[in-house]
């Protein structure tokens, strides 16, 4: 058995654009305006908004809804050493959050200072970049950083 490790680079790239759609579009235009919102289906909030119900293969209509700012980390992976790839620039959590209103988590960046800091079940507040420095992207929220008051988010859902 040979002792050489032999390893491949891959760079994934999409080297297109496409049209969002009306849900997507509706999203990105919220974050532009420094809100998070999801679409209210069969009962329950998924955000970010999907066109369909994943349970169901419904529409999932229009029904839009605030969400967080606040939310709950369900999982996480620390980032020891971000690439230039990652949009911050030391250690750092992706996560998943379930926002304050909304029953299905996203995944963002936590930027909790240190890996001890992150838990499942810690709460966490999304930071948004200046409001002339939008364009109504994902990364329009920097990062979610721990909550100064761990409770629910006022209106989030409504």
């Amino acid at each position: 058995m040979p002792d050489v490790v032999r390893e491949s680079v891959f760079n994934l790239q999409f080297p297109f654009t496409r049209s969002l759609g009306s849900t997507l579009s509706t999203f990105f235009s919220a974050l532009a305006q420094g809100q998070i919102i999801g679409v209210r289906t069969a009962g329950r909030v998924i955000a970010p908004p999907l066109e369909y119900d994943p349970d169901t293969a419904a529409d999932s209509g229009t029904d839009y809804v605030k969400v967080g700012p606040k939310g709950t980390v369900s999982t996480w992976t620390w980032v020891p050493e971000p690439t230039h790839l990652h949009t911050v620039k030391h250690p750092f959590a992706f996560a998943f959050i379930t926002l304050d209103g909304a029953d299905t988590p996203m995944f963002h960046v936590v930027d909790a200072g240190s890996e001890s800091a992150m838990a499942p079940g810690m709460r966490v507040e999304a930071t948004f970049k200046p409001a002339d420095e939008r364009v109504g992207r994902i990364d329009d929220i920097v990062a979610f950083v721990p909550a100064s008051d761990p409770s629910p988010s006022a209106g989030a859902g409504d």
